[in-house]
């Protein structure tokens, strides 16, 4: 889908047409594709609709007035062995409820089990809701685009493993090949070998003078000669087949012996201080990601795994100490350094980032130099 806007669509789950309504007068500016289902009724709609057309990115929105309603609905998706679909597409479940029960859906987003809510009856700011979405709609295409890269990545994997077992294959048979002409030789050489260790010098040389006196190169038929010239051709031989082995194993080897470059995440919701520590970095040497909100550096980090993550305090959707809670609760990104960037000078703020786990912390706008060798002390004290 290169060149064209992946489409994220959107699931409606309401029990009040005044609900949905509303909802889907909010949504309608941000999405191109709404579906709107009351699940008792529509529950093979559902799955009719999952089977017949292939979605990139899911948008699920719970509009029951109690929060309970839609977390026992979403239980009953998560386990409906119809809808094993809808589990493996991206997507983000959000939670819309009456303002009268803002504190049950506060704590259920607080335990993962909605990612986000909003109150209705009313709609407090129809702004602000819409803002919401687009900024889930952003969260989600980057999971599709993630997806895409693990995708990618899995086949080049797949590609350098056919590629190292093309060339073991390869190496097996030059050895079986040495082995076998290196049998046919001795079967020559050796018996040739035995016949002469057995005939007397002075005999050899009036026989092999009468057999070739008549031969206008037959200065050069030795009996010295001959032997030297059965062995070097022997020696020529496994020469050759143990350079052709060598050159194969370093091919097989040379990723292993490549210079690892330095890969360092940086997120941040203000677009010139991102490009300001890619100036900085990669001139260094150093490869930079970067991302504009702890979710999307959450995704990022947990496909390409980089070295030293640097982490905005203040940021949408998701600010950098939830991030860095959440990364820290990653077993793949258990071994990845966090550095803190923050516009405070308050030195409470520094130790809650050293308290909450982070490595380090930066004070912005900071100098290259700083910059440089806060990244060298945590990736040093990582070798160490």
């Amino acid at each position: 889908m290169q060149g064209q806007e992946i489409p994220v669509s959107v699931f409606i789950f309401y029990d009040s047409l005044e609900v949905l309504d509303q909802v889907r007068e909010i949504a309608t500016p941000c999405f191109s594709q709404i579906y709107s289902f009351e699940y008792e009724s529509d529950e093979e709609e559902l799955v009719r609709r999952l089977q017949q057309k292939e979605f990139h990115g899911i948008l699920c929105i719970f509009a029951y007035d109690h929060p309970g309603h839609s977390l026992k609905l979403k239980q009953q998706l998560d386990h409906h062995p119809a809808l094993a679909k809808l589990r493996t597409v991206p997507g983000i479940s959000m939670l819309v409820c009456d303002k009268t029960h803002r504190k049950s859906a506060y704590l259920m987003c607080e335990n993962h089990q909605f990612y986000t809510y909003e109150t209705i009856k009313p709609v407090y700011d129809i702004f602000r809701f819409q803002l919401t979405l687009y900024q889930l709609k952003d969260m989600i295409l980057t999971q599709i685009q993630h997806v895409e890269e693990e995708q990618n990545i899995h086949q080049m994997s797949d590609e350098l493993n056919a590629s190292y077992q093309a060339l073991e294959a390869i190496e097996t048979r030059i050895e079986k090949e040495k082995q076998r002409q290196s049998d046919a030789l001795a079967k020559v050489i050796t018996p040739l070998e035995d016949v002469i260790e057995h005939i007397p010098a002075g005999e050899w040389k009036r026989v092999l003078s009468r057999m070739i006196s008549t031969h206008p190169d037959a200065s050069g038929l030795q009996l010295s000669s001959l032997k030297k010239n059965l062995h070097d051709l022997h020696t020529l031989h496994d020469e050759f087949i143990d350079e052709m082995s060598f050159a194969i194993r370093e091919a097989q080897h040379k990723d292993s012996e490549a210079e690892v470059i330095p890969l360092i995440l940086a997120a941040d919701d203000q677009p010139v201080m991102l490009k300001i520590i890619s100036t900085i970095l990669e001139p260094r040497g150093y490869k930079v990601e970067t991302a504009n909100n702890g979710a999307e550096a959450l995704l990022k980090a947990k496909v390409i795994i980089p070295h030293v993550i640097l982490l905005d305090i203040d940021m949408p959707v998701m600010d950098g100490f939830r991030t860095l809670k959440a990364i820290q609760g990653l077993p793949e990104l258990e071994h990845v350094s966090v550095i803190m960037l923050t516009s405070y000078t308050d030195k409470s703020v520094f130790q809650k980032c050293i308290t909450c786990g982070a490595k380090d912390y930066i004070v912005k706008p900071t100098k290259g130099d700083i910059l440089v060798k806060k990244i060298e002390k945590v990736m040093n004290r990582e070798e160490a």
